[in-house]
């Protein structure tokens, strides 16, 4: 699968996939978010998708860690050797994530033609609906197909659901494989982790409200 590009256009971050400049997921829900949309409906639920310092670092060393996955000794204080202080305690919950549940890279992505290693931060697009994002994860649990995207900090499911939905729903158009049904968040905590399923059917719903409401600022320079 081809590397696409990604551009920044007024602060916005863009993909540039199949002769087309599409929104990233991400970029969608927090202009959204940043303009009261999700506040106004959920006012007790703030929630974040933005990554800081911190989780951009523990994003890397989970994707090393998964690229790694046939290498990696099941001994958590060798295979974190060498990541900064900060993220190592986040990459060892991940390491006993991949371990305790023995995720995989997903065999039907990869028959597809798809590299391994784009099983790991898989970039998609919907070529029907014009946007595009990343994809943390692309594997199975034993007999269980999952999307994953992972999350430091205190994020809100809600929110998770309509990025993930967005992604499920680019996935499936991208690769033909419509058994992809199941979408979950992987919340890590320097001392432990949390695997939350996603399968609120309106999710996708509601980023597509999100991103007509994005396009139409975008089109009459409002954004």
């Amino acid at each position: 699968m081809k590397k696409i590009a990604r551009v920044e256009r007024g602060g916005f971050r863009y993909y540039l996939a199949a002769n087309h400049q599409m929104p990233s997921v991400t970029t969608v829900l927090e202009w959204t978010y940043k303009r009261g949309l999700w506040r106004q409906a959920w006012k007790d639920k703030p929630g974040t998708i933005y990554a800081g310092e911190l989780g951009t670092g523990v994003h890397e060393a989970c994707a090393d860690l998964a690229r790694r996955i046939d290498e990696l000794t099941g001994t958590p204080d060798q295979d974190v050797r060498g990541y900064p202080m900060e993220v190592a305690p986040y990459a060892r919950q991940f390491h006993a994530f991949l371990f305790e549940t023995g995720w995989r890279p997903d065999s039907l992505t990869l028959a597809l033609g798809a590299p391994k290693e784009t099983t790991v931060e898989m970039t998609i697009y919907s070529l029907k609906r014009k946007y595009a994002g990343t994809l943390d994860l692309v594997g199975r649990f034993p007999g269980r197909p999952n999307l994953i995207d992972i999350k430091s900090g205190s994020p809100e499911a809600w929110l998770t659901g309509f990025q993930t939905a967005a992604y499920l729903e680019a996935f499936r158009e991208l690769t033909g494989d419509l058994t992809a049904r199941s979408r979950a968040m992987l919340i890590l905590k320097h001392d432990r982790y949390r695997l939350v399923e996603l399968s609120e059917p309106d999710d996708l719903s509601y980023f597509l409200s999100a991103l007509n409401c994005f396009r139409a600022a975008d089109r009459y320079n409002s954004l």
